[in-house]
């Protein structure tokens, strides 16, 4: 199976050729990629999608991506189907490092078991190649921050839809079937 095409222009950097202080980026999405990216995600319209990130030499052998990624954006909400704005400014903090590299093995308790933090920092990604594609990153940071699931802080749901709970009645055990069969089959 194949990726579908990028809905933006690729930004490729050679980490190779990093300078000490870092290279500028400043990204601003075009009317087009813009178009592209709202089919993408399936948005009900996007507006603006800019980045401004730093890629510095981490580590000796790895990249870090650092700043920041804002986009204005519409999605219809769960409920209502009413359009709801968003805009979402996310701080970036991504690390790459050449396949194979020990930067990204994870940590280890003495047990052998894993130790996941799940406050604690994303472990580096892995390349191959001497560049990375800074556009996916940017839309992968983009996917992480929409809401799947946007609901209006008004919306309700309509009653024909709402479900059919008596709250006098406490919820019926989905053992209940079986304990009537229990009964019926001993006569108590």
């Amino acid at each position: 199976m194949t990726n579908p095409p990028s809905p933006l222009e690729h930004i490729e950097v050679d980490v190779t050729r990093l300078p000490t202080k870092g290279r500028r980026i400043k990204f601003v999405a075009t009317d087009q990629e813009l178009a592209a990216i709202g089919q993408h995600f399936d948005l009900a319209s996007i507006e603006s999608l800019e980045a401004e990130l730093l890629v510095t030499p981490w580590r000796r052998v790895g990249v870090e991506v650092s700043g920041s990624i804002s986009a204005k954006y519409s999605q219809s909400c769960v409920v209502s189907f009413e359009p709801i704005h968003q805009n979402i400014r996310e701080d970036v903090l991504l690390r790459y490092v050449p396949e194979g590299s020990p930067l990204a093995k994870p940590e280890l308790d003495s047990s052998g078991e894993i130790v996941i933090d799940p406050e604690g920092e994303d472990l580096p990604e892995e390349i191959s190649g001497s560049t990375i594609d800074i556009s996916e990153s940017i839309l992968e940071v983009l996917a992480l921050a929409i809401d799947p699931f946007p609901r209006a802080a008004d919306a309700t749901m309509p009653d024909k839809y709402a479900p059919d709970v008596n709250v006098d009645e406490p919820p019926k055990s989905p053992f209940a079937v079986l304990e009537k069969l229990k009964t019926t089959k001993t006569g108590h």
